[in-house]
């Protein structure tokens, strides 16, 4: 089961305030859903929190519903979008010739570890 844009039309949705939440206006905005938001939160726990309550839904990227406890999630259906919605995320350092031996072993790994995780390109 998934989620599409349509879904999302008239669907109460718990949010940051404006401009903290850059993620998930950017797919609301790229689904074309102008959101119902009655209540904004501070930070991704409260709205979590929130959602657990009954007061809403929410839109927040996996990466961050992986760092919580699967039994606290226990009680919630998290459904992704169609199409498939995938942020970019980018790896920065200095720019100088030379890098530490820990700073570029550690970005030698996340390209390699990266490289594996690439999801499908359309």
């Amino acid at each position: 089961t998934y989620v599409t844009g349509q879904d999302l039309k008239n669907t109460p949705l718990i949010s940051m305030r404006p401009g903290d939440d850059s993620d998930a206006q950017n797919v609301l905005r790229h689904m074309q859903v102008d959101p119902v938001t009655p209540i904004q939160a501070m930070d991704d726990m409260s709205i979590v929190a929130l959602v657990k309550c009954g007061m809403g839904h929410c839109i927040l990227s996996r990466l961050l519903m992986d760092l919580f406890p699967k039994d606290y999630l226990s009680d919630l259906r998290i459904f992704p979008f169609e199409p498939p919605e995938y942020r970019t995320i980018c790896l920065v350092h200095p720019k100088t010739s030379r890098l530490s031996p820990a700073v570029y072993r550690m970005k030698q790994h996340i390209i390699d570890f990266m490289a594996k995780k690439q999801p499908p390109h359309s």
